[in-house]
């Protein structure tokens, strides 16, 4: 497939006009010919990588089941999002596990998004910044726990929330930092404390 009267997305954040050619699912190049389809100047983009969302159509992450996902990748890969890293909400361990299984059992379909991580929002966060979260499942920060549901989710956990205030939080990242991603997150630290976070190895920050 060609098409040609494109605004194509450069690496230095600029657009460009010209065509592309597309073979099943990859760009092949962007020499198009006369017969192309005249995109009429829309604009021709990466697909984008969602971090962090909970649910959209009806469905939640956290249902944990193979429909649930499927609609999310699907409404994502409508919208131009050609990856997610779904977040899961404050659960017990036995509810993670779970989800965790049910992510790593799916596999995407072509008009689907690709399901590339897991975010795990909770349960390490702080009781007064919880949001929506339920206080009644938040639990320390712990390193074992998270690597027992990485290990059902098949290494998915991407992104590991945590409050580096709390008690064990330090200990954890210095766990953890060399196994997922660790963002501060519904937090009361202060500068000091998420300076020390960054330094054990935190390396963003949730909800900022």
């Amino acid at each position: 497939m060609e098409f040609r009267n494109l605004k194509i997305y450069q690496p230095d954040g600029t657009f460009r006009s010209g065509g592309l050619s597309i073979s099943g699912d990859r760009i092949t190049g962007t020499e198009v010919g006369s017969d192309a389809a005249d995109m009429g100047g829309l604009y021709a983009i990466p697909g984008l990588v969602d971090l962090h969302f909970h649910g959209c159509m009806g469905y939640d992450f956290c249902d944990g089941t193979a429909e649930a996902i499927s609609a999310l990748a699907s409404y994502q890969a409508q919208n131009g999002v050609a990856a997610i890293c779904p977040a899961t909400m404050t659960y017990p361990e036995e509810k993670l596990s779970e989800i965790a299984q049910a992510a790593a059992a799916w596999s995407a379909e072509p008009h689907e998004a690709a399901l590339v991580g897991i975010n795990m929002e909770g349960p390490f966060i702080s009781e007064k910044k919880k949001g929506a979260q339920n206080a009644a499942y938040l639990h320390a920060p712990d390193a074992a726990m998270f690597r027992r549901v990485q290990e059902k989710a098949g290494g998915l956990f991407k992104l590991c929330d945590l409050a580096p205030e709390l008690p064990g939080s330090m200990e954890t990242i210095d766990e953890l930092a060399g196994e997922v991603r660790i963002s501060i997150a519904h937090t009361t630290a202060d500068y000091d404390t998420a300076c020390e976070a960054f330094k054990h190895g935190a390396r963003q920050v949730t909800h900022l």
